[in-house]
């Protein structure tokens, strides 16, 4: 990841009015184009620019932590940013309230 100091850019980017119209990340990808993605929990929608919160995700835990993945066997994003710092979980509770 490269940052760059606002003020000593010239020129400008897809990004630069309303987030290039996408949802939650804009990625200039020239000066003309730009791709949009989505944070953790979130995946893409057909329009490629709006974000979308996974409904059904499968937790688990590994001996390095706990991880989450979705239920759609077409995603391969995480649907849980992965929590470490866990040595060996034995049991997982979650509760998400609307």
């Amino acid at each position: 990841m490269k940052v760059y100091d606002k003020e000593a850019q010239q020129g400008s980017n897809s990004c630069q009015l309303n987030n290039g119209g996408c949802s939650q990340l804009c990625l200039p990808t020239s000066e003309t184009t730009r791709t949009c993605m989505c944070t953790v929990g979130y995946y893409l929608q057909k329009n490629r620019m709006s974000c979308q919160g996974i409904e059904s995700f499968l937790m688990y835990s590994v001996h390095e932590g706990i991880r989450g993945i979705p239920l759609e066997p077409s995603d391969k994003m995480d649907a849980l940013m992965p929590i470490s710092g866990t040595s060996f979980a034995v049991g997982i509770d979650f509760h998400a309230g609307k």
